[in-house]
């Protein structure tokens, strides 16, 4: 029971982290698009 528990926190944890990421990227992305046109 508890190492099921850790494992949906840890899949919750990196899920959110890779989100995060994700969004952080494409806003650079976006960014440096603008600021080369």
């Amino acid at each position: 029971m508890r190492e099921e528990k850790l494992q949906d926190v840890v899949e919750e944890i990196s899920r959110t982290l890779f989100a995060n990421y994700a969004i952080v990227l494409y806003v650079t992305d976006v960014g440096l698009q603008f600021h080369i046109f």
